[in-house]
């Protein structure tokens, strides 16, 4: 285990024990991780920063049911985009898509040129939605690797599972994401995302 990650579990069992002064050193060490995860999200400072606060709540409420304090930088990260999506959700706003997102199934990468702005409202909201009815773990692994950029190797690392088991689940939440958004597969929507 790293001297940072020893320094989590250290200060997280602190925590634990009743120091909530403790908390503090989560939030300065992981403040601009969880702002730079929101503000994608948010598209606002503002937001961002009130999303950003809500996810340090959130945090600090369940910390105790973490198994693994060495790896609070993933968990932090997925609160970070599960609380943000919840906002994008709720209809506050609507973030423009990654490119990734376009090509979330198309293995040979024929629309790398699309940006996020080629897509409509209406294909943004379902690719939302296709996200949303996926089960947590899921929808966490689209979020990290579609929104946030991360490689499976980075996420494999951030939540402790395999490689392999990273692009199973992805390759898994894709199949689940396609009927949603492949309705029939003469629209131009299969080609963004299908």
């Amino acid at each position: 285990m790293s001297e940072n990650c020893s320094r989590d579990v250290y200060v997280a069992r602190q925590v634990l024990d009743g120091d909530k002064e403790a908390f503090g050193y989560f939030v300065d060490k992981y403040s601009d991780h969880v702002f730079n995860i929101t503000i994608r999200y948010t598209r606002n400072r503002r937001d961002a920063l009130d999303v950003t606060q809500d996810v340090f709540v959130q945090a600090y409420r369940s910390l105790g049911g973490v198994k693994d304090h060495s790896l609070l930088e993933g968990w932090f990260a997925i609160i970070a985009a599960n609380t943000a999506l919840n906002w994008v959700r709720s209809g506050k706003r609507l973030p423009l898509l990654v490119d990734d997102i376009s090509r979330c199934a198309d293995d040979n990468g024929s629309h790398q040129g699309e940006r996020p702005s080629d897509f409509t409202k209406d294909e943004r909201d379902a690719v939302w939605k296709a996200i949303g009815l996926l089960p947590e773990n899921l929808r966490t692994l689209v979020v990290m690797k579609y929104m946030d950029g991360c490689s499976y190797a980075g996420i494999s690392r951030q939540l402790g599972m395999s490689v392999a088991t990273v692009r199973t689940r992805l390759a898994r939440a894709k199949r689940m994401m396609k009927p949603s958004l492949v309705p029939d597969s003469s629209q131009s929507s299969a080609q963004h995302i299908a």
